[in-house]
């Protein structure tokens, strides 16, 4: 699947249940626009993201962007205390590859050996549709170890999808498949910044893909044989780097 099909058939269900009381409204007309005026106050509850306004929709996507590096703080922050106070990687995209070894099987930052309020910090920045922590503390131990690598994988397909829409170089980002809208959402589902016009987002979203496609092949990597810690680790950690390059070179 494309990565706007997967896009599509994550969201079908969601969105379905968004709109489910304009389906059902029991009111009969005219007293049924009532409802139009509710789900217009609260537009994010009652209304997919096609009804939303360009500045609601930057609005949220910049609460989603804000509310995701939080998460990831907390993980980065499980991680470097995992890895003995050598989880925060340092030097920019470049130096991704030190980090990466200690992700594999047997590796200190394996899933199995990671402890369970770390797998909870993990599930929280798992991608579409994060658990909720309430929900997570109900499930044992092992159960989280497998919805993780369940999540992993799909993560995993999601942005091998993303990078060949997107395509490979800088010259042809502009010219892929994904609207601006779009290009705002996922950068906030990443933890990207979502500031500046389309051209500055494009150009995180392309650095993102890039960073993740480098940190891959200097592990030997490949969509079908990457470690589930370092899969879901991976966007915090990117992230977290390509913020400070931006910091760098502004």
């Amino acid at each position: 699947l494309s990565w706007h099909e997967r896009r599509i058939k994550s969201q079908t269900l969601s969105h379905s249940l968004r709109m489910l009381p304009f389906f059902a409204n029991p009111l009969p007309p005219p007293f049924g626009l009532v409802l139009v005026g509710v789900a217009s106050l609260v537009p994010r509850t009652l209304l997919t993201p096609e009804f939303w306004t360009d500045n609601q929709a930057l609005t949220f996507a910049t609460e989603d962007s804000a509310d995701i590096k939080r998460r990831h703080a907390k993980l980065l922050d499980a991680l470097s205390k995992a890895a003995g106070g050598g989880g925060k990687a340092e030097g920019g995209p470049d130096a991704l590859g030190d980090v990466g070894g200690a992700f594999g099987a047997g590796a200190s930052l394996e899933l199995a050996r990671l402890r369970r309020k770390h797998l909870i910090r993990l599930a929280r920045c798992v991608r579409p549709h994060p658990p909720s922590r309430w929900s997570l503390h109900f499930l044992r131990t092992d159960s989280i170890r497998r919805t993780l690598a369940d999540a992993a994988r799909a993560m995993s397909e999601e942005d091998e999808a993303l990078a060949r829409d997107l395509g490979s170089a800088p010259e042809v980002w502009s010219t892929g498949t994904l609207s601006p809208r779009e290009v705002m959402e996922v950068c906030a589902e990443r933890g990207l910044g979502v500031g500046g016009d389309h051209v500055q987002r494009l150009a995180r979203l392309g650095s993102w893909c890039e960073a993740r496609a480098a940190l891959l092949s200097a592990l030997g990597a490949g969509p079908d044989d990457d470690s589930a810690s370092l899969v879901l680790h991976m966007p915090a950690l990117l992230s977290a780097l390509l913020e400070k390059a931006e910091l760098v070179v502004t």
